[in-house]
């Protein structure tokens, strides 16, 4: 039953994220939208504002293993779809006009690998909600028994799009 439900709630949204174009793996979407919120300080400089388009990043739980992989698979899958998203950002109108990709999640630690700034989630309501459904994803979509009772505390982790371009931008995965 529970599967059922959140196999229902991640079609929804699924419905109004974009996947990464060329992805051959299609384990990650990006929500395109308009940012509303306190303005965030990056530390490059780039100020993200009320009304700054911003991509947020989302894994798809249906086609990624990124639940059951180890941490290098998990690592490669990231550089090999994060350079196929710095292309598009480069080249594709629909990414183009991306200031900032920002996720909210468990993989954060993996993110400030990738050069995003690990934050806390500033809304309770939020951090209670995040914690509860990604603790859900784990326990539905890891086929693996180990670890899936084992909570984690999600946050939040952004990086400006020309820094996400330079750090992903040249690579043998485009």
């Amino acid at each position: 039953m529970i599967k059922w439900f959140m196999d229902r709630m991640e079609k929804a949204a699924q419905k109004h994220w974009v996947l990464i174009p060329n992805s051959k793996t299609k384990n990650f979407f990006v929500a395109i939208h308009t940012y509303k919120g306190k303005p965030i300080k990056l530390k490059d400089d780039t100020i993200i504002k009320n009304g700054d388009t911003v991509g947020e990043l989302h894994v798809n739980n249906h086609a990624a293993n990124v639940l059951d992989g180890n941490l290098r698979e998990i690592f490669m899958l990231m550089d090999a779809e994060f350079a196929l998203l710095a292309k598009a950002s480069r080249e594709n109108k629909t990414f183009q006009n991306i200031k900032a990709y920002y996720g909210r999640g468990v993989l954060y630690p993996l993110a400030a690998k990738k050069g995003f700034e690990v934050r806390e989630i500033e809304t309770l309501r939020l951090k209670l909600f995040l914690r509860v459904w990604d603790n859900l994803i784990k326990h539905v979509y890891s086929s693996s028994k180990r670890g899936r009772n084992k909570f984690r505390k999600p946050k939040e982790s952004w990086i400006s799009a020309d820094y996400f371009i330079q750090k992903n931008g040249s690579s043998e995965y485009e």
